[in-house]
C-alpha cells in the first residue's frame, strides 16, 4: 500500500503502510516459538499471536505469581486489544 491520501465525499481517506514485522529478538522463548510455529497456519499477524499468548499466560499464572521490584509486586496482568482488517471475509454474512 502507498501512503497517498485521497478524498471521498465528506471523508479524508489515508492509506498507510502496515507496521513493520517484529524483530526476530521479540520472538524468542516459549511465546515466540508459539507465534512462529502457528504463523504459517493462520491469517493472524505474528505480533497478534505473541500478544495473545502472553495475555493467556498471564491469566493462567494468575495474580499470585508476581514480579517484585523493590517493595512493589507486579502480577502478570496484560490487556490486549487487536484491531485490524481481515484478509478474507469468511464469516458467511
Amino acid at each position: 500500500m502507498s501512503s497517498a491520501a485521497s478524498t471521498t465525499p465528506g471523508f479524508l481517506v489515508r492509506e498507510v503502510d502496515w507496521p513493520k514485522p517484529l524483530d526476530r529478538a521479540a520472538l524468542t522463548g516459549p511465546a515466540g516459538e508459539f507465534a512462529t510455529h502457528l504463523a504459517p497456519y493462520t491469517e493472524a499477524d505474528e505480533a497478534a499471536l505473541l500478544l495473545q499468548f502472553l495475555c493467556y499466560a498471564g491469566n493462567v499464572l494468575g495474580r499470585q505469581c508476581v514480579f517484585r521490584v523493590e517493595a512493589d509486586e507486579h502480577p502478570p496482568s496484560l490487556f490486549v486489544a487487536i484491531v485490524g482488517e481481515t484478509s478474507k471475509a469468511r464469516k458467511g454474512t
